[in-house]
């Protein structure tokens, strides 16, 4: 008698705290649905820089007075700056000027010390090249203006997504408690395709088209048409006249 309640209550004792345990681990893993993603889907999503972001830098030739203060307080004389006196003027005439960005370590002297601000920090960090000659930037270069990120709709900026993905996930626990609560098992079946629908939306958010592809083929396409087809039919049973949500 003693040993067979010693037993239930040990039992008891172990089922509570593998309860704790796994609520504990629930606890864990439901902190992390508020944090950021730490890495994002590059080219396919961007983070947005911050305001003071040391890009390319963009210069604007009609300012230019060919001082060649930029020169003087780059730490690495970088700037050439390419230019010729107007005797009839007296005044100095700019001819050319560029920036190698294979050398410039983005410190922002020229930019900072411009008398004119014809140099200013863009956004711009793609800057990659098989060819390093390539990234001896001259006045046209310089001057073209970049795409912002949240301009650009080729790409996805990580709030977006962030967005997107709260969205698709409540969708997915609304389609799942529709599934449970449902008492028609048409409602239960749509609501079942609608949870393997943002399952997919998963995936492709994740670059993962083939994944995705064959959710939509195998589960939405095959399966859950197939249980549709079958409820639908099953004339005269309980279910074809149930029209009660809940």
């Amino acid at each position: 008698m003693f040993p067979m309640v010693t037993g239930f209550i040990n039992y008891g004792q172990q089922t509570i705290r593998a309860a704790r345990y796994i609520g504990q681990s629930f606890i864990i893993t439901l902190s992390h649905t508020n944090r950021l993603p730490v890495t994002i889907q590059y080219p396919y999503e961007k983070s947005i820089t911050s305001e003071r972001f040391r890009g390319r830098i963009h210069f604007e030739f009609d300012k230019c007075i060919a001082c060649e203060v930029c020169v003087r307080v780059c730490p690495i004389d970088l700037p050439v700056v390419d230019w010729k006196f107007e005797k009839n003027i007296k005044k100095k005439q700019l001819l050319n000027y560029s920036i190698d960005f294979g050398v410039c370590i983005f410190c922002g002297n020229c930019v900072e010390y411009c008398p004119t601000n014809c140099l200013s920090m863009t956004e711009e960090y793609e800057l990659s090249t098989y060819d390093r000659h390539e990234l001896n930037y001259n006045q046209i270069a310089l001057g073209r203006l970049p795409m912002p990120v949240i301009g650009d709709y080729t790409i996805q900026t990580v709030m977006n997504s962030t967005q997107i993905t709260i969205d698709k996930g409540l969708v997915l626990i609304l389609g799942g408690l529709g599934v449970v609560l449902f008492t028609n098992p048409i409602y239960s079946a749509f609501s079942l395709g609608l949870v393997l629908v943002c399952i997919s939306l998963f995936y492709i958010l994740s670059n993962s088209y083939f994944v995705a592809a064959a959710q939509l083929l195998i589960y939405v396409g095959a399966i859950n048409v197939l249980i549709i087809f079958a409820v639908m039919f099953m004339n005269g049973s309980e279910y074809s006249t149930d029209m009660y949500l809940f």
